[in-house]
C-alpha cells in the first residue's frame, strides 16, 4: 500500500526505486501504516529532501547568493551558533564563514553535536552524534554514519525517528486543514527543533494529504 501511495503522491518526481522500496518496508517495520502517520511521514521526508532530490545536507550557502545574502541566510538558519560573538559582529562573522568550505561551515555550526561527520542525512536529515547513536547504531545495528545516506539505513533510521515522534504526538488528532494544528506544530518542533520552516513543512504535508484524500486513502476529509 505504501509504495502505491508514494507512486500516486509523487507521479512527477523520480523517487529512486531503492529509496521507495526501503521507505515502504521501513514504514511497515516501524508501524507507520495509518493514513495519518503515512501522510505526515511522507510529507516530512518530501520537505526534508527537497522533493526527494537530495539525501545529504547542503552547506553551500554561498552559491549564487553572494557573500552578504549567503551570510544572512546562514545566520538565519543557525542563529545559536553565532551567539559566541557579540551581536554587532554576527553578520560579519557569518559572511566570513559562508566563504569557507562546506566542512568548515558544518564543523562550526554543529560543533556541539559532532560537526561535519554528523550533518543531516537521509529522508529525515538525521543530525547530530546523539541521534546517529540512537537511530543508526542502535536501531540499524551499524556504526557507519555515511550509511544514513544509503536507502536501507537511511529509511530505517528515518522511520524509527518518526515512530518515536508519533509516540509523543498523536497524529490521529491532527486536523490537516489547519496549518496551526497544535499536534502538527508539536511534530514540527520535535523534528527540527525550531519553527522556522513550519509553513513549508505544512505545505508539503498538506500536498500529500490532498492527494491521499483524492485517492481515497482517507475515508473522509479530516
Amino acid at each position: 500500500m505504501i509504495k502505491q501511495i508514494i507512486n500516486i503522491i509523487f507521479p512527477g518526481i523520480a523517487v529512486p526505486i531503492s529509496w521507495a522500496w526501503w521507505l515502504s518496508a521501513s514504514m511497515i517495520e516501524y508501524e507507520i501504516t495509518t493514513p495519518e502517520k503515512v501522510c505526515i511521514a511522507l510529507g516530512t521526508f518530501y520537505h526534508e529532501t527537497q522533493d526527494f532530490t537530495r539525501f545529504e545536507e547542503n552547506f553551500n550557502y554561498l552559491g549564487k547568493r553572494g557573500v552578504v545574502e549567503g551570510g544572512n541566510r546562514l545566520l538565519k538558519v543557525f542563529p545559536s551558533a553565532f551567539r559566541v560573538f557579540p551581536a554587532e559582529q554576527r553578520k560579519y562573522q557569518a559572511q566570513l564563514l559562508v566563504q569557507k568550505s562546506e566542512k568548515e561551515i558544518a564543523d562550526f555550526v554543529y560543533e556541539n553535536i559532532g560537526g561535519w561527520g554528523y550533518r543531516g542525512r537521509g529522508p529525515i536529515m538525521l543530525t547530530g552524534s546523539k541521534n546517529y547513536d540512537t537511530y543508526v547504531s542502535i536501531r540499524c545495528s551499524v556504526d557507519l554514519a555515511n550509511s544514513v545516506s544509503e536507502p536501507k539505513n537511511g529509511s530505517k533510521s528515518a522511520c524509527a525517528f518518526m515512530r518515536d515522534i508519533f509516540a509523543n504526538a498523536n497524529p490521529d488528532l491532527v486536523d490537516f486543514n489547519n496549518p496551526k494544528d497544535p499536534v502538527l506544530i508539536e511534530i514540527f518542533k520535535r523534528v527540527s527543533g525550531s519553527e522556522m520552516a513550519n509553513v513549508e513543512r505544512y505545505r508539503s504535508i498538506k500536498k500529500v494529504f490532498d492527494v491521499m484524500v483524492g485517492a481515497k486513502f482517507f475515508n473522509k476529509n479530516k
